[in-house]
């Protein structure tokens, strides 16, 4: 599950945030995420931040967010429109946290073999070298 370093964003109508990584990338994340952070406005969000982000594939619905009655908008073959965004499902305030958050994963009573050591130190170290 790839990170992203998010540098602004804005609130929707939905109480989702919308927002930009520091590569320009839009990510869409859940109202659930900004909740648990207690970020209900936008002068609440303590930028820049981090989230774990997945790639969702949604149908695509006529009208706008929040609207009741949206319908599906079909193709000329009469099939399901969809599209994909990214997604941030995990909030993490600091690089740290995510590095905390690698760590309790692991099975600490479980000792690591070195290549699987080696990738996961590469990783966080090619993350942070691109968002420092």
């Amino acid at each position: 599950m790839p990170f992203h370093g998010i540098t602004n964003g804005h609130f929707s109508m939905n109480g989702n945030f919308v927002s930009t990584d520091m590569k320009g990338d839009v990510i869409h994340i859940l109202k659930s995420a900004m909740d648990i952070q207690k970020w209900k406005k936008i002068e609440d969000v303590q930028f820049p931040f981090y989230v774990a982000a997945i790639l969702d594939t949604l149908p695509q619905l006529t009208g706008m967010p929040g609207e009741t009655n949206r319908l599906p908008v079909l193709d000329r073959e009469g099939k399901q429109k969809y599209f994909t965004r990214l997604t941030g499902t995990v909030i993490f305030k600091t690089l740290g946290s995510i590095i905390d958050a690698i760590i309790e994963q692991a099975d600490l009573n479980y000792k690591l073999p070195m290549d699987h050591g080696r990738k996961i130190l590469f990783e966080i170290n090619e993350f942070s070298s691109k968002y420092p």
